[in-house]
C-alpha cells in the first residue's frame, strides 16, 4: 500500500512539473519588456529534463525559436548556438516521432536563417535551404498561423532581387491574424503582436504610413506596455509623417 501510494505522489509530482515547464504569461510579459533573453532560464531548465513528452519537446522548441532570434539580435552567438544544437536535437527526435512534421519544417526553415549568421559565404545555400523547408511546411498546414506568418517573414526579409516583396508579405501577415485568433494559443500570443507589428511595416515600408500609425495605436490599445512598439517604432512612426 506504501509503495502504491508513493508511486502515486510521484507521479503527480512529475507531472506537475511537467506540466508546468513554461509559464506562458511570463514568458508573454518578458516578450512585452523586450526581455527575451529572460528566456534562458525556463529553456535551460526544460533542457534538463529527461522525459520530455513530444508536445513538451515542441514547446520547448517554439520557445528557442524567438529566444535564439533575441541573442543574435545581441550578437551572443556562442549562446545562440548552444541553444541551437539542442534545437537540433529536439526536432530530429520529433522527427522520428513523425510529430507535427508541419511545425519541424517551419523551424528547420528558421534554422537555416539563423546559420546564415555564421557563415555568410553559404548565405544562398542556406537560404534556398530555408525555403524549401518554408515551402514543405505550408504544403502541410496552409492554415496554421505561425507558418502562414512565417511567410510572410520570409518575404518581407529577403532581397526584392531573391523574391522579397513587401506586399505579399503583408498579405500574408493579414491572412495569419484571423487565424491566431482562431487558434487561440496562449503559447503564440507573441507571435501574434509580432505578426500584427509586421503588418503595420509592411504599410509603412510600402508608402502607406498613415495606415501603418493607425495600426500601432491599435496594438497599443491592446498592449500598451509593449516596449519596443512603445518607445522605438510607434515614436519613430509620428517623426516620419512630422517630416511629410
Amino acid at each position: 500500500m506504501k509503495k502504491a501510494l508513493l508511486f502515486i505522489i510521484t507521479f503527480f509530482l512529475c507531472f506537475s512539473i511537467q506540466a508546468q515547464l513554461f509559464n506562458h504569461d511570463s514568458m508573454y510579459q518578458n516578450y512585452l519588456n523586450n526581455a527575451i533573453i529572460e528566456w534562458k532560464a525556463p529553456i535551460d531548465n526544460a533542457i534538463k529534463q529527461s522525459h520530455l513528452t513530444n508536445a513538451q519537446k515542441m514547446e520547448t522548441v517554439h520557445y528557442m525559436y524567438g529566444y535564439i532570434a533575441a541573442c543574435l539580435g545581441k550578437q551572443d552567438k556562442e549562446e545562440a548556438r548552444r541553444v541551437m544544437n539542442h534545437m537540433y536535437t529536439y526536432l530530429d527526435a520529433l522527427e522520428k516521432q513523425q510529430y507535427r512534421p508541419e511545425l519541424i519544417q517551419l523551424y528547420r526553415s528558421s534554422l537555416s536563417v539563423y546559420e546564415i549568421t555564421f557563415n555568410k559565404w553559404k548565405a544562398m545555400s542556406y537560404g534556398r535551404s530555408s525555403m524549401s523547408y518554408m515551402e514543405k511546411a505550408l504544403a502541410l498546414a496552409p492554415e496554421h498561423p505561425l507558418v502562414v506568418a512565417y511567410r510572410g517573414n520570409v518575404y518581407f526579409y529577403m532581397p526584392s532581387i531573391a523574391g522579397g516583396d513587401k506586399e505579399k508579405a503583408k498579405l500574408y501577415f493579414t491572412q495569419s491574424l484571423p487565424l491566431f485568433a482562431k487558434e487561440n494559443n496562449p503559447m503564440y500570443k507573441w507571435n501574434w503582436i509580432e505578426a500584427r507589428i509586421a503588418q503595420a511595416m509592411c504599410y509603412e515600408k510600402t508608402g502607406d504610413l498613415t495606415k501603418a500609425i493607425a495600426l500601432c495605436q491599435q496594438i497599443l490599445k491592446d498592449v500598451p506596455n509593449h516596449h519596443f512598439l512603445s518607445n522605438t517604432y510607434y515614436p519613430q512612426l509620428l517623426e516620419s509623417s512630422k517630416k511629410k
